[in-house]
């Protein structure tokens, strides 16, 4: 077993003195800029009801799965090869761009992949273009159900067992995309599915559409800026985010913690407020809850949480996380919980 790391006292004082410089400071008063959303009314006159289209001569529309703030997703037939595909349609003049950035992303990680086959747990691209510069459209592997609807079955709240397996392969799955050179920045529940089939307790990583190049080809990473706009949830976003801090590989990773608090108690601290009136206040109640993590997480509390969120936060921008060691903390909490890494899922029993 991997010995688990434990925090050095400096940086808990560098906490207590970053809260509050934070508290007192301007800092705490940032903007949430949103990219506009589509009209209801331009909903309905670009995606009516029943829509019918054939993709690249090939992709059948059948039926719609969901709708996004800036599109739809559909299923599709692949008649080429007579299996079902989903397909994301957005106007192709949209103000915000969101599928020509994925389109753009798995683009760079297919260049990455030189050929070779994405790994279990991220869905590769099978087509993307425009059509009759109405739409863009973006073709995917037909893929399950999101951890928000299988959270929203088991009435909002997993069992410790599941919601550990679920972040050990969130991990694996942003350690891949970071060394691919990509940021995801979007990290929540929506954005993670389950496979199907053979895959299906293969946890996917899905939706690029506000994901960024964090290095260029010659590996230098982009520079540290303050006073950006907000992207991302303003659930799950990290401290960082919230203060306007260009997001990094550490904004990703934090956010996948508050999702994992989220699955185990199923009442984050900062829920009650509301966005964006209130967003000052989910970023205070975000900064000062960790310090609290065992009052606000009562019996659901382990110190390992607090271990893994407090190293996230120190890492510096353009630090390389050490991945090894979350896993092996979350791996160290279930030897000592008794819990297995390799049971079945809550909504599998």
């Amino acid at each position: 077993m991997q010995r688990v790391r434990t925090l050095p006292k400096s940086l808990l004082s560098h906490a207590y003195d970053y809260l509050n410089y934070a508290l007192t400071s301007q800092l705490t008063r940032f903007i949430v800029q949103e990219p506009p959303k589509l009209t209801e009314s331009k909903q309905d006159t670009l995606f009516p009801p029943n829509l019918k289209l054939v993709l690249d001569n090939r992709y059948k529309l059948i039926d719609k799965l969901g709708n996004g703030a800036f599109g739809q997703v559909y299923r599709a037939d692949d008649t080429k090869h007579s299996k079902l595909v989903a397909v994301k349609l957005e106007p192709y003049n949209a103000e915000y761009a969101s599928l020509r950035y994925e389109i753009d992303v798995y683009r760079t990680l297919r260049r990455g992949m030189g050929g070779k086959a994405f790994p279990v747990g991220i869905p590769e691209m099978i087509w993307g273009g425009s059509h009759e510069g109405i739409y863009r459209a973006l073709v995917l592997p037909l893929l399950g159900s999101s951890l928000t609807s299988l959270f929203r079955a088991q009435k909002h709240q997993l069992s410790l067992g599941t919601t550990l397996m679920l972040v050990q392969q969130m991990i694996d799955r942003l350690e891949w995309i970071h060394d691919q050179r990509i940021i995801h920045r979007d990290i929540k529940p929506d954005n993670f599915v389950m496979g199907t089939g053979k895959n299906s307790r293969t946890l996917y990583l899905i939706d690029f559409g506000l994901s960024k190049v964090y290095r260029n080809e010659e590996w230098m990473h982009i520079p540290y800026r303050d006073g950006r706009g907000f992207v991302g949830n303003m659930r799950y976003a990290s401290v960082n985010v919230h203060l306007g801090v260009e997001p990094a590989r550490r904004d990703d990773l934090e956010a996948v913690f508050y999702v994992l608090l989220d699955f185990l108690t199923g009442d984050l601290p900062w829920r009650r407020f509301e966005n964006p009136p209130e967003s000052n206040m989910i970023y205070v109640t975000k900064l000062t809850s960790i310090q609290a993590l065992n009052f606000s997480m009562g019996a659901y509390y382990e110190p390992e949480f607090y271990q893994c969120l407090w190293y996230i936060r120190s890492l510096r921008f353009d630090q390389r996380p050490d991945y090894n060691y979350l896993r092996a903390t979350l791996s160290a909490l279930a030897e000592r919980k008794g819990v297995g890494l390799g049971e079945c899922f809550d909504w599998e029993r």
